[in-house]
C-alpha cells in the first residue's frame, strides 16, 4: 500500500508510529485515554511533541493552506 492510498485513520497512524520508533529510541506514545486525542507521541531526546490527522475525506487544498503575502521592507 502507498502511503497516498490509506484512507482509515488506525493505518495511518500505526505507520506514523513505526516511523517514528525507527527514526528515534526514546520515542513514547501518549496515553489518550483521557480523551485528549490532539497529541499522539512524544520524543524527549528532541523535545518534539508530534500530533497527527488523517482525514476520512479529503478537503480542497485551499481548506489547510493559507498563503502568506510576501513582506517586504
Amino acid at each position: 500500500m502507498r502511503i497516498n492510498e490509506i484512507r482509515n485513520s488506525q493505518q495511518f497512524q500505526d505507520l506514523c508510529q513505526l516511523l517514528l520508533a525507527a527514526e528515534y529510541s526514546d520515542f513514547q506514545a501518549l496515553d489518550d485515554s483521557s480523551g485528549e486525542k490532539g497529541s499522539d507521541w512524544y520524543v524527549p531526546s528532541i523535545a518534539q511533541l508530534f500530533a497527527i490527522y488523517c482525514p476520512e475525506k479529503h478537503p480542497a487544498p485551499q481548506t489547510y493552506f493559507q498563503r502568506r503575502s510576501r513582506v517586504t521592507w
